[in-house]
């Protein structure tokens, strides 16, 4: 959770739907949220971009904060 109250969660593939990340505020309220391929892990830095580890190909993509 930032200091805004906002959660960023890397949701894994389900059956009905492929692996993504979700932005929710404190009431679970979604904000936004996209595809992403396979991940291992997330990270968010202080402007609100987040980072997101690709589990296949040693990669980190980057999500910029609008």
């Amino acid at each position: 959770r930032d200091a805004d109250g906002i959660f960023y969660i890397l949701e894994q593939a389900a059956p009905d739907a492929p692996p993504c990340v979700s932005v929710r505020d404190g009431k679970n309220n979604i904000l936004t949220k996209w595809a992403t391929t396979a991940a291992h892990g997330m990270g968010i830095d202080r402007n609100g971009n987040v980072y997101v580890g690709i589990s296949h190909g040693g990669m980190v993509n980057k999500y910029v904060r609008q």
